[in-house]
């Protein structure tokens, strides 16, 4: 009996262009951890064979520079010729995160089902979580990482107000990470219509109206902004290998 079904489709929308301004200038992504620099330290979980597998990966986008772009390019000619199944392409940045998401959907293949976005700033993220939003994505149409906030939070009146309002749940605040992944409609769509400055995709798609999930982020999926950061970072790397089975 002949189907119509085809196999679905993921793509990744990698984040690459960021100025670094709180690590003075320096570009961060080209910092080096263990050898290598913190940009190619995302397709650990973007190559992931049983990521690749069954998200159905085939596209991989590179939002960069030019400049970074020429300098990557040894990094992304190796990557292809692991995966010659997977295409690699490239976008360049915006002057908002908002636009550089929106520059790397528009080089995704309309034939993709969903697609992840990451920032190339967190180094450590982790492919089982990639496939369990993945999962969870395609089941509720948008999916993020949260992990628990252990400290108590305080809502003030305004930006830069001395004062607090009240102290918020914990239980009901989650600190959010990347990737996260959307069903590629809802993410197009989110991009076309909400107009508010937001420092996330899920929040443009909580403001046209759409649930994002939640699934168990990493408290080790940190995100290099502060000098103080890639030392814990370096650190992680140094416990994981120290208590490696050898």
């Amino acid at each position: 009996m002949s189907s119509n079904l085809r196999e679905k489709r993921s793509a990744v929308i990698l984040l690459a262009g960021g100025q670094s301004v709180r690590m003075g200038g320096v570009d961060k992504l080209w910092l080096e951890l263990d050898g290598r620099p913190i940009i190619d330290f995302s397709f650990d979980w973007i190559l992931d064979r049983e990521f690749v597998f069954e998200s159905g990966l085939s596209q991989v986008v590179v939002v960069i520079s030019d400049e970074g772009y020429r300098k990557f390019l040894p990094y992304l000619t190796a990557h292809k010729k692991a995966y010659p199944d997977v295409e690699f392409g490239r976008a360049s940045p915006g002057r908002s995160r908002q636009e550089s998401v929106s520059s790397g959907l528009d080089e995704v293949d309309i034939g993709s089902d969903l697609i992840f976005v990451h920032d190339a700033a967190r180094p450590l993220a982790d492919p089982i979580i990639a496939r369990d939003l993945y999962r969870s994505a395609e089941k509720y149409g948008a999916s993020i990482p949260t992990i628990m906030v252990t400290d108590s939070v305080k809502l003030l009146g305004e930006k830069g107000d001395m004062f607090t309002l009240r102290t918020l749940e914990r239980d009901l605040v989650r600190l959010v990470q990347t990737p996260q992944c959307f069903n590629a409609d809802v993410l197009r769509r989110a991009h076309a219509e909400c107009e508010d400055t937001v420092t996330d995709d899920s929040a443009m798609v909580e403001a046209i109206g759409e649930e994002v999930a939640i699934v168990d982020g990493s408290i080790d999926n940190l995100k290099i902004t502060h000098p103080q950061d890639l030392q814990l970072v370096t650190k992680i790397l140094h416990d994981r290998k120290r208590d490696a089975p050898e």
